[in-house]
């Protein structure tokens, strides 16, 4: 018999790193749980499937972030101690994937093949079920109710968690081919038979994509530590609540810390279940060549006087921000191959900011690579960005020009928008991390130690300027404007210079040319609804409400409704995409006032670039509510559509911290421009005087 974590309903707050009494909302969720069994499963071999449903549920119906993360920790704890080999599966389960982001394998399923499954596996005909989805709006409930009326002859064996994964992995990665949609309706309609009470529903739900349980990596690797800290000091309990506090935040960050260095839970995973805490104080779990990590990002700015607000009188270097997308380029030579060696001798891998891999849509960057390496190189993984030319002149392109560029399957023959790679970072050299050291010896074993070099039209390094002088890098400023770049990335050079993969820096800072027009920066942000067009605009949307991602509640706050910036061509282009990804209902985790609700919901899976005149404290809208004002939110004033960031996902999209420092960036903008018009005014008094 397995139990279920105790049912425990509390507030949900933030967690800080320095307990106090006050602080300890977990390590009090912890203390305060009962010995009562809320759910007992049988257990057999391997973990039932049903376990985890029945977690899911629990959480599903439950919005108290903290309390979600404790159900699932106790969930991970007692698979942990049933059998271990079910944890990652169980994970990947719960972030609704079969394997992670660089492996590009997607799980979804389209609903004409889920309606025939659903039909045969749980003994209905087609039209029945298409009649009961419309009428709900939700095939996972009209699958687990018409499981309730079949009846069995004999029992069958429960569903185990490894078979579940095992079968939705079969789905995504072997369904190419003349009988692909059979291979998949034929494997839905077994697992669905097999299937009994809520198993059914998550089911579908997982093979739709809308789990609808809120759980992205960062709660999954929190409840993951805390299985970890339950496991090892099973003492706990007679901690002191300040003293237990600091343990969990402790191993929570310290395992998200690996998992950014490593973002592969197959990877990781059975290394602490092998080594246990002691490994996040050792180096053996550290970056490899060919998994993916989060790049590290730069804040936004508006003004010089604001990099040395932040810089202070810190070492620092000006680069050009380049108009292009991001590319980490991970390479290792086969053994053997001590000279420049053929391609076939090398493997080359190209990822984009959210590890997506670009490698057959770059076949030229793959090809030249070798020209800008030193034989002596065998391993590295380098920092960059991908930049469209115009190969007559040498002369840079717009992002909007290699957005033309096909986005996979390129072949070297028939590429028709050349690029050019700039580089500006290395972070990992024949077999060593050089996450740890500053940017200054980074740059020199990229720049200066004859490892790598230029090759012209295709390899290129950053241009950049080492100064603390504001008359200098406004220069500078002004010439990358002019080279059609967006402006300036500044970097500190020595202290605090890490690299810090996954992370929006302060030791990087962004200066765009936009901030001269008003707002510092641009916001990726979610569509989360959509409302009916009118007048011109009638049979499409005219209009949507938009959101940003709070990391600590992992909630979508709403910003702004949005409706200009759109052509008439890309409002029915979007109406018609966006039809796949409406939803019945609001999603639990939307933060929205009800005044503006949207004619339709919309599942949180595309990122659009929106520029505004300002930020201004709103009643009605929640990004980084009570953060600035109390009962307030912010909200964006004249917002307009830029474009589609189909190189982003949702997890890069702007969060609520980023708006509220945008927000306080603007505040601090105005005032100096206000006291900047006071002191030219009162220069002018006294010279009117003289």
């Amino acid at each position: 018999m397995y139990d279920s974590p105790d049912e425990i309903d509390t507030p949900d707050i933030k967690i800080t790193p320095t307990a106090t009494t006050s602080s300890c909302k977990m390590a009090n969720l912890v203390l305060a749980e009962t010995c009562e069994e809320a759910h007992q499963t049988e257990m057999g071999e391997s973990t039932p499937y049903i376990f985890l449903c029945k977690a899911f549920l629990h959480i599903s119906n439950h919005s108290g972030r903290l309390e979600c993360i404790l159900k699932l920790a106790r969930a991970f704890h007692t698979i942990m101690q049933h059998c271990q080999a079910d944890l990652v599966p169980a994970m990947y389960l719960t972030l609704n994937k079969v394997a992670p982001d660089q492996e590009g394998i997607e799980l979804g399923v389209g609903d004409a093949i889920l309606v025939k499954a659903v039909a045969d596996g749980c003994g209905n005909t087609v039209n029945h079920v298409k009649e009961q989805y419309k009428k709900s709006g939700d095939l996972a409930e009209v699958a687990q109710f018409a499981k309730k009326g079949v009846m069995t002859l004999c029992k069958s064996k429960p569903l185990t968690i490894r078979q579940v994964f095992a079968t939705f992995y079969d789905i995504a990665t072997k369904s190419s081919g003349k009988d692909a949609q059979k291979f998949r309706q034929e494997k839905i309609t077994r697992l669905l038979q097999r299937s009994m009470g809520i198993e059914s529903n998550f089911i579908v739900r997982a093979l739709q994509g809308k789990m609808r349980i809120g759980m992205a990596v960062q709660s999954v690797l929190a409840a993951f530590a805390y299985a970890l800290l339950f496991a090892e000091h099973p003492n706990y309990r007679s901690m002191k609540p300040e003293v237990l506090q600091h343990e969990l935040n402790r191993v929570s960050e310290g395992v998200q810390s690996k998992y950014h260095l490593i973002p592969s839970l197959s990877h990781i995973v059975p290394k602490f279940l092998a080594e246990g805490l002691s490994i996040l104080n050792s180096d053996s779990l550290s970056i490899i060549p060919f998994v993916a990590l989060k790049p590290m990002l730069a804040s936004p700015e508006n003004g010089v006087h604001g990099v040395f607000h932040r810089v202070g009188t810190r070492k620092m270097s000006c680069e050009f921000k380049y108009d292009g997308e991001r590319a980490q380029i991970h390479f290792e030579r086969k053994p053997g191959a001590s000279e420049k060696p053929p391609q076939s001798a090398c493997k080359v891998q190209i990822y984009s900011r959210n590890s997506e891999n670009n490698t057959t849509k770059y076949p030229d960057i793959v090809a030249s690579l070798e020209s800008c390496i030193h034989p002596s190189v065998q391993s590295c993984i380098l920092d960059g960005e991908v930049v469209a030319i115009d190969p007559s002149t040498g002369q840079i392109q717009s992002f909007q020009h290699l957005q033309h560029r096909a986005r996979k399957d390129v072949r070297l023959d028939a590429v028709e928008i050349p690029v050019c790679v700039v580089l500006f970072d290395i972070i990992f050299l024949n077999g060593k991390s050089l996450i740890n050291q500053s940017l200054r010896e980074r740059r020199n074993i990229l720049f200066s130690s004859g490892k790598f070099q230029e090759v012209p039209g295709k390899w290129k390094f950053v241009e950049f300027i080492d100064t603390n002088d504001a008359a200098e890098i406004d220069e500078f400023f002004q010439k990358s404007v002019a080279f059609g770049c967006e402006g300036l990335i500044v970097k500190v050079l020595d202290e605090g210079a890490d690299y810090i993969p996954c992370k929006r820096s302060f030791s990087w800072l962004k200066l765009k040319k936009d901030y001269m027009e008003g707002l510092v920066d641009t916001l990726d942000l979610v569509p989360i609804g959509a409302y009916y067009g009118k007048g011109k605009r009638t049979g499409v949307f005219g209009g949507f409400l938009l959101a940003c991602y709070d990391t600590e509640t992992e909630s979508f706050q709403s910003i702004c409704k949005l409706g200009t910036g759109f052509t008439d061509e890309q409002l029915e282009s979007l109406s018609s995409s966006l039809g796949d990804i409406i939803r019945a209902e609001a999603m639990p985790f939307y933060r929205y006032d009800a005044k503006d609700e949207p004619d339709v919901w919309l599942d949180p899976s595309r990122v659009w670039e929106v520029k505004a005149a300002d930020l201004s404290l709103s009643p009605r809208h929640y990004a980084g509510f009570d953060a600035v004002a109390p009962g307030k939110g912010i909200a964006l004033r004249f917002p307009r559509f830029i474009r589609q960031r189909e190189d982003k996902s949702v997890a890069d999209s702007t969060d609520s911290q980023q708006v509220v420092h945008m927000f306080q960036q603007q505040a601090v903008s105005s005032m100096t421009d206000t006291l900047d018009g006071f002191e030219k005014s009162q220069a002018g008094a006294d010279d009117t005087q003289l």
